[in-house]
């Protein structure tokens, strides 16, 4: 049985705030910033009974090309964690210190690459203890990369980044 539930909020004068807009954009930033993305997966069985939960942590920095925000950007992980269950929290040791430049606007690259994400940097990964992991795994933590650059899909300078709901 699956039940849902629907809330709507309504500002003083009884207009849904989900009918205003909102700019994603702002400022754009000169200066390095950094940031932290975690993702967490919860598995469940066919039954739903919670099988695992498992925990990814990306930790960025974004230094902007030259003089302008708004140009290209150099990425770099500088630590990549997962976690299954209350098991212990282990890094990726070969994306520490892995830059690469982000596709503005969520394009692929002439390579046909999402985001300027390769494939083959998460091929062949292993854990910190040494664990070759499951390509699945290797999957998710690719897909946490694509999902952060994903987010700055909206705020593309050279495209209307107000949503309107």
């Amino acid at each position: 049985m699956v039940a849902s539930s629907l809330v709507s909020c309504v500002s003083g004068a009884g207009e849904s705030f989900l009918s205003q807009e909102y700019d994603l954009v702002g400022e754009r930033s000169t200066e390095t910033q950094y940031y932290h993305m975690e993702r967490v997966i919860v598995v469940r069985a066919d039954d739903g009974m919670r099988q695992s939960v498992e925990r990814y942590n990306l930790r960025l920095m974004v230094e902007p090309d030259g003089q302008s925000a708004i140009e290209n950007a150099k990425y770099t992980c500088v630590e990549f964690t997962m976690q299954k269950d209350d098991g212990p929290e282990v890094t990726i040791p070969a994306l520490e210190g892995w830059s690469h430049d982000q596709v503005r606007g969520g394009q692929t690259d002439e390579q046909g690459l999402l985001f300027g994400v390769p494939d083959a940097k998460f091929q062949g990964l292993t854990d910190s203890n040494g664990a070759i992991l499951e390509p699945i795994v290797a999957y998710q933590i690719k897909d946490v990369f694509v999902g952060f650059h994903s987010f700055t899909a909206f705020a593309d300078p050279d495209k209307e980044a107000q949503i309107v709901c």
